[in-house]
């Protein structure tokens, strides 16, 4: 067995510890502050801020529509902030299939002009409960907020459903370059063929 000299050591345990801050950057846990006997999140003037997501990043919050906890029937505010812009995918799931959930998105310091997109679920027996959407988003600051579903459940003033917890979770990233299909790589590699081709008779007729 070969043995591994001190410098390079050093420099796995170096790549070691960057890769795991990096990691570490890229993803954040939190729980409801409310939930807890914290600050109050229930207007999107106070919201529970999460920190910045990163392209590739996760963030994630667990928190409760239980009427035994403070803030159990109100709406739940959170802000994240983008440092770039990317696609954002937003997960709500309640830990109890008959929930009726609603997820809200905003920019801005209103509700009521402010929405980007929301997504709910009216149906207590349909035995689906979990939310998810997608949006292409710019640099910069926004506000997202989970409630229960009642009538005009949109202006996300509170009360609804309630009596489940859930777990939220905002995803960063990129779409991937489209790779060329083989036919359109083949008409390229025969451009390049002929640019060469004919550069090379440039040079032997002068």
């Amino acid at each position: 067995m070969s043995a591994t000299s001190k410098p390079q050591r050093w420099r796995t345990a170096l790549v070691g510890a960057a890769l795991a801050c990096a990691g570490a950057a890229a993803q954040a846990a939190y729980t409801e502050q409310e939930a807890l006997g914290g600050d109050p999140n229930d207007a999107i003037s106070i919201p529970q801020d999460l920190g910045t997501l990163s392209n590739g990043g996760l963030l994630q919050v667990d928190g409760s529509r239980l009427t035994t906890t403070d803030g159990g029937s109100s709406s739940d505010f959170y802000s994240f902030t983008l440092a770039e812009q990317m696609w954002v995918t937003f997960t709500l799931t309640p830990d109890s299939a008959s929930a009726m959930p609603v997820l809200g998105l905003f920019q801005g310091s209103s509700v009521a002009t402010g929405t980007l997109a929301s997504a709910t679920d009216d149906d207590a027996g349909d035995g689906v409960s979990r939310l998810t959407f997608n949006m292409n988003l710019s640099a910069g600051t926004y506000y997202t907020a989970v409630m229960g579903y009642r009538a005009h459940w949109w202006d996300f003033d509170g009360g609804g459903d309630a009596g489940w917890d859930y777990r939220l979770k905002l995803s960063g990233w990129t779409p991937a370059a489209p790779v060329p299909e083989a036919s359109t790589l083949a008409m390229m590699m025969a451009g390049l063929g002929l640019l060469g081709l004919a550069s090379r008779r440039r040079r032997h007729a002068a």
